[in-house]
């Protein structure tokens, strides 16, 4: 669009301000569908590199045979599709993946329209999602699988719904096992392509359905607008139920490029999305802006420069900060292809988009043009162009609108009109944005008309987060609300309560975990203001402008406040109230549980590089998300033994940072280990840590990652291992006892020796893993590694009765977790004793009732340690070695739950043990 400030009219035209490529293979007069264009590419290059996901390398050929497969499964399971009928729809669930983009392509390759939920998603919230689309059945993998079905069964309890949990692996096994050619297709202009589900402001979500045609047409304006190239390498790095993801698959995958996802583990790298981009030689990156912001603080405070290999740069989803983009300019020295896009979910990703020409500088980046395809209109209220450079709504219009909001026709035609505008009728799309014409053509956005809140990636509905909150019984009255400092947004609450009253904490923590049950965690305020009753305008309305500060509100978590001590936690309480906007955080408050996100890690470790010049790799702030862990780990990783050392701290000391290798290890059934192969002067003694299971493997991992971390840097070589069935190891969880357990530790020791010079070795087991190791010590004959006792073995807070830690996991699961999530709310009903994620079988807890360390009599070279914290300390006398730590671990506290936990004294006292035993001379700072 164009707009001639003589006369105020608007003129259709190709973007003027973006470089055009020619489209030499695709015809783009008469729209055909992705699904061909992609199954076109796979003809014509077969071997050309489709997807790259963590080692794993996929053809485009291969590609599309297991799309083709996977399709004819779908259709199998669900049937043919009737043109006549009503869409189907399948729900997907999966994290970042080459499987979840192998689905959504066969899903739609059948006729279908896939329904993308997140994994982190509230039970409830899933459950609202399938519902309403309806789905006919959910396509996930394992490791979701049991909160799907949650959903899954919470939907056919409520709506008497023929639905049903697919896992993927079943579905193209079977269609293996009875293959047959896939001649044609199913998938048609007009069908749906994918229906994305985003806030609605009448208290529950709405789908925005999205045809083939919509999808088509954006994908071609992205490949003119973005110069798509076959060399392109595109980061896949947005959650697959954010449409940004949608421009990240399937331009890239039409063009014949790669896509490469965004690994799941954390680098180790304070600026973690710098070492993506050049581990994988990422060509082509799309973020959302607030993210964009931070990686280029980040940048600053690293002094790293733009990787070289990148050359698109798309913004997208709130307003650039200019400040931000001279900082760009000056990290960027090389040709890089910038773009601000600006696009609403109902317009199928983007429509339009701003390339500033060589050395733009105003005050204000515009929103740029329509993409080619793409309309925009900026009307008066009585929907009339507007003249001059007056504001106005923007429409958007042409085919990349989306259809409908799924079964709602009443803010379907509300949102979706057909104008006359300038002699000619046009079906548009109000945005609910303000806007402008720039004498130029470009656009200028100015804000919103209604209380919609647009929040780093996502426009939040106020109304559906009121909705829910209005449920809760103790809450009469509420509102919802933004507030930005430093240009970072966050949202708070108001309401009124009957329970008003001085100290009110605990309210505070009620409400944040009913809400945290019903909504995505993006949606769930960080502050709430309670109140007797909320004021009011004559008319009845509440008076926004009487109400008080945000900042007057409390935070959850507040009733368990713990003040900081040191100078580093001080400092580290106090960088944290000033991005969480919080006022007050005690040293124990869990920063993801505060509201914290990926997105604000990012802009912490910036901030720690720029004050503290300290690297900071982002999986260890993952590892240590409380003040009390991070503080401790900083002046651990420096060497330091008391709080003054930090003051000297100027950058990790990478150089001593272990060489990690992943391992297969077992002849019967694979299991999977980590060595830790240290980089210092070798003590030529081995370490094997066999952990726990289920959720307290999960919590634990990190823990233990840091404990091998900090092994190596004093000369010693460490395997971490998952046990058969569990994590990436083969076999069947439901069958692992204690025995097999055991014989697990065994193998990882077997295979640590023999990959390392190592001459000795010992063993640490952690909870359930120490009381395996000890049961086994005293039981069991089967010859150790090279014919070797472990020098040393460690039990470390192992548990002591089984049955008492049966017991124990059936009280947590009753009184914290719910769904199988890692979020800490309540459950609301009787559930069978848990401890994979899934109902324990009664013959693993026979197993489990088996182990009582009482009766046990390992051999004189084990040592006890345990956590004053934990309630079996009292049981632990039959040990003349057992020794308790000043470490307040234990199961029933919260914070112990939550999230990954450090334990100094823990490491300290294991570091110590193991140095004893040294041999070699190697000293140590232990």
């Amino acid at each position: 669009m164009h707009f001639n400030p003589t006369d105020g009219r608007v003129e259709t035209l190709a973007t003027s301000n973006a470089p055009v490529a020619v489209l030499d293979s695709i015809d783009t007069v008469s729209p055909t569908t992705v699904i061909d264009l992609i199954a076109g590419q796979a003809s014509r290059t077969p071997n050309a590199l489709a997807i790259v996901c963590e080692t794993e390398r996929i053809t485009y050929g291969e590609l599309w045979d297991r799309v083709s497969t996977l399709s004819i499964g779908v259709r199998d399971r669900i049937g043919a599709v009737d043109s006549e009928r009503a869409p189907v729809f399948v729900g997907l669930c999966f994290d970042r993946s080459a499987d979840a983009i192998i689905s959504m392509l066969a899903i739609m390759h059948a006729g279908y329209a896939f329904v993308p939920i997140d994994p982190e998603y509230p039970v409830e919230r899933m459950a609202d999602i399938l519902a309403d689309a309806p789905a006919s059945c959910v396509l996930t993998d394992k490791s979701n699988g049991l909160r799907v079905q949650r959903a899954v069964d919470h939907v056919k309890a409520g709506y008497a719904a023929r639905l049903e949990t697919v896992q993927l692996d079943g579905l193209l096994a079977a269609a293996e096992s009875t293959p047959r050619p896939d001649t044609h297709h199913h998938a048609v202009v007009d069908g749906y392509a994918y229906v994305m589900y985003t806030s609605g402001s009448t208290g529950r979500p709405k789908g925005v359905a999205i045809d083939h045609r919509a999808l088509f047409t954006y994908c071609i304006a992205d490949k003119e607008v973005y110069q798509l190239q076959v060399e392109d390498r595109t980061l896949q790095f947005s959650t697959l139920c954010f449409d940004i993801a949608v421009e990240e698959i399937f331009p890239p995958l039409v063009m014949g490029s790669s896509v490469v996802i965004r690994p799941s583990d954390r680098a180790a790298s304070a600026n973690e999305l710098s070492e993506i981009i050049d581990r994988f030689d990422v060509t082509a990156l799309h973020l959302a802006t607030a993210y964009w912001h931070n990686w280029v603080d980040l940048m600053v405070a690293t002094h790293q420069r733009v990787p070289e290999s990148l050359r698109l740069m798309v913004v997208t989803g709130e307003k650039v900060s200019m400040e931000h983009y001279r900082r760009w300019q000056s990290l960027c020295h090389h040709p890089v292809l910038w773009c601000n896009a600006y696009g609403p979910t109902e317009a199928t990703v983007s429509a339009t988009v701003f390339v500033p020409e060589p050395g733009f500088d105003q005050e204000v980046m515009p929103i740029g043009k329509p993409l080619p395809g793409y309309e925009a209109f900026i009307l008066d209220e009585e929907g009339r162009p507007v003249s001059g450079v007056e504001t106005g709504q923007l429409f958007l219009a042409g085919p990349a609108l989306a259809r409908e909001y799924l079964h709602r026709p009443d803010i379907t035609e509300d949102a979706f009109q057909t104008k006359l505008i300038e002699g000619r009728r046009v079906r548009t799309y109000a945005t609910g944005d303000l806007a402008r014409w720039l004498p130029d053509g470009n656009i200028d956005f100015a804000g919103r008309i209604d209380h919609q809140i647009k929040l780093g990636s996502y426009r939040i509905e106020p109304g559906e987060i009121e909705a829910a909150l209005q449920l809760h019984t103790k809450v009469l009255q509420c509102l919802i609300g933004v507030s930005e400092s430093r240009g970072i947004k966050s949202l708070h609450a108001y309401f009124s309560s009957d329970e008003c009253e001085e100290g009110h904490a605990a309210l505070v923590d009620d409400v944040a975990s009913f809400l945290g049950e019903r909504l995505p965690t993006y949606m769930v305020p960080q502050r709430y203001v309670v109140l007797k009753e909320l004021p009011t305008t004559l008319n009845g309305k509440v008076d926004r402008k009487s109400l008080p500060s945000p900042e007057e509100g409390l935070t959850p978590g507040g009733a368990d406040y713990t003040a900081p001590v040191t100078e580093l936690q001080k400092q580290l309480c106090e960088l944290w109230q000033e991005i969480l906007q919080i006022k007050r955080i005690g040293i124990h408050d869990d920063f993801f549980l505060l509201g914290g996100s990926s997105l604000l890690v990012t802009q912490l470790i910036a901030r720690l590089s720029g004050l503290e010049k300290v690297e900071l790799p982002v999986r260890d702030f993952f590892a240590n998300p409380t003040v009390a862990a991070l503080a401790a780990h900083l002046v651990r990783l420096q060497g330091g033994s008391h709080e003054g050392d930090h003051k000297r701290m100027v950058g990790l000391r990478r150089a001593t940072l272990p060489k990690v290798e992943p391992c297969f290890f077992g002849s019967d059934i694979p299991r999977y280990g980590v060595i830790h192969h240290s980089r210092m002067p070798s003590r030529q003694h081995a370490v094997v840590i066999a952990g726990g299971i289920g959720h307290e493997g999960t919590r634990s991992h990190r823990n233990l990652q840091q404990l091998s971390i900090l092994l190596t840097q004093h000369g010693f070589d460490v395997i971490r291992f998952d046990y058969r069935g569990s994590g990436n190891s083969s076999g069947e969880p439901n069958a692992t006892t204690w025995r097999a357990m055991w014989h697990d530790t065994l193998d990882a020791a077997r295979h640590l020796m023999a990959s390392t010079d190592a001459e000795s070795w010992s063993l640490i087991g952690k909870r359930i893993g120490g009381s395996v190791i000890a049961t086994g010590l005293a039981t069991d004959t089967e010859p150790f590694p090279v014919g070797r006792l472990p020098q040393r073995v460690i039990l470390w807070d192992p548990i002591v009765s089984g049955a008492a830690w049966l017991a124990m996991l059936q009280d947590f699961h009753k009184r914290v977790l719910k769904d199988f999530s890692r979020f800490p709310v309540r459950r609301s009903e009787v559930e069978p004793l848990e401890v994979l994620g899934m109902p324990l079988p009664i013959e693993r807890q026979t197993s489990w009732k088996e182990l009582n360390l009482n009766g046990v009599e390992p051999p004189p070279q084990t040592q006890l340690l345990w956590s004053a914290g934990n309630k079996d300390a009292e049981l632990l006398e039959w040990h003349a070695n057992a020794h308790q730590l000043p470490d307040t671990l234990a199961w029933g506290q919260l914070q112990h739950i939550t999230s990954a936990y450090a334990c100094p004294h823990s490491y300290n006292s294991i570091l110590e043990l193991l140095c004893q035993d040294d041999r070699t001379g190697v000293q140590s700072d232990a």
